[in-house]
Parts: C-alpha cells; sequence; structure tokens
C-alpha cells in the first residue's frame, strides 16, 4: 500500500490559540518529529474556521460540535477552573454554593454556553448564570480580565495555574468541578489526504488515551 513506505505530503491544522499552552503542542511536536517527510501549516486562532471553505485537513475544536457532516475523534480533554482576582473575591459575600454567584459579574466566552454547569463533590449538579456586560472570544482575554477584577470567569488549567502561581487568581469553590473542555479532532469525509489526516488524527488520540 501506498503508506508502507514513510508517509509524505503537507497537511493543513487548524486550532484553538489556547492550545499553544497545552500539552497537545507536545503532541503536534512528536508527530513532526516521527514523520519528518510531512509539511505541516498549523493555524492558531479562536475564530473559528469552516474546515472545507478554509481549506483545512484537520481541525481540533475545543467543546461541543455543530459540524455534523464532518468525521469526528476525541482526543482528549482540558480541564477548567473557576476564578477570580483577589480583590473581586474580596469584594463580595463569600460563596458556600454556586448559587450563591448569580450577583457576581461573569466574563464570558462567547462560543460556550451562558450557563456554567458546577458539580459538587458528593454529585449535587447546579447550574448558574451570573451577570454579564463583557464577553470575549479569546481564552487569554479572560485571563487579562479577570486578573484585573472584572469578574469571575472560566479558564483552561494552564490559565489558571499561572494565576494561582502569581498570586493574581483564586480558585473560586474549590470543592465544586466544571465539566472538562473535550477537545476533537475534525476532518472531511472525503479527503484527498484521507491517509495523512486519518494517521495525524490517530497519532493525537493515541498520544491522549
Amino acid at each position: 500500500s501506498p503508506m508502507s513506505k514513510e508517509p509524505s505530503g503537507a497537511l493543513k491544522v487548524t486550532a484553538p490559540a489556547f492550545v499553544t499552552q497545552t500539552k497537545l503542542m507536545e503532541d503536534f511536536s512528536r508527530f513532526a518529529s516521527a514523520y519528518s517527510k510531512v509539511d505541516l501549516d498549523f493555524h492558531f486562532s479562536d475564530r473559528p474556521s469552516d474546515v472545507i471553505r478554509d481549506g483545512f485537513d484537520v481541525a481540533i475544536r475545543a467543546g461541543w460540535l455543530d459540524d455534523s457532516d464532518l468525521m469526528v475523534r476525541t482526543i482528549g480533554h482540558v480541564d477548567r477552573f473557576l476564578v477570580a482576582s483577589p480583590t473581586y473575591f474580596a469584594s463580595m459575600p463569600a460563596p458556600s454554593n454556586p448559587a450563591d454567584l448569580e450577583s457576581w459579574q461573569w466574563i464570558r466566552f462567547v462560543m460556550r454556553a451562558d450557563q456554567t454547569e458546577m458539580t459538587s463533590n458528593d454529585g449535587q449538579v447546579v447550574k448558574v448564570l451570573g451577570q454579564s456586560s463583557v464577553s470575549v472570544n479569546s481564552a487569554s482575554a479572560l485571563y487579562e480580565f479577570s486578573v484585573r477584577g472584572l469578574g469571575l470567569t472560566t479558564i483552561p488549567e494552564h490559565l489558571a495555574c499561572r494565576g494561582f502561581d502569581r498570586g493574581e487568581l483564586v480558585h473560586v469553590l474549590p470543592e465544586w468541578t466544571i465539566k472538562p473542555l473535550g477537545l476533537h479532532a475534525i476532518w472531511p469525509n472525503q479527503s484527498s489526504r484521507e491517509n495523512l489526516t486519518t494517521l495525524f488524527v490517530r497519532f493525537l488520540a493515541g498520544e491522549h488515551a
């Protein structure tokens, strides 16, 4: 078969910008090293792209999926934390339950649901909406606005830990968890580079198994 010799060709991949700060970069690097004859063209952007129209072979998506006509494989997940600046946290009544956060300002991510579902250690589930006057389309902007005291937000683990380490953010209701963000690879069913695409997706899925 043509794939029995060393894979070669080109792959055009799109992924959310925050992926550059996650362990997926390690997997991308390992693939590039393992398959040195494959030319990889990565586009990191928080603006969702149209896989087919924009000519991508593979797209990495975080969260829910609406591209029902495309092939999909889950390749991992990103844990998320509810955070706020120490100043904003101190300015509000101490919360004991997510329902207490309804009166708080939330910084929203435009591509996610407005409500945040939180689960307690004993399995209780509470959905909270909160107040919001600021929304953004970038995970790093969520971080920067929350550090500046504009309110609560939900951010990926690597950003939250950076904030905790620097003393710029506190973990709000740490005994409650937020559902992790699924990471999925999606690609066109009829791809001219189907073999390469499948090889890439399988590699990512294997690294995250």
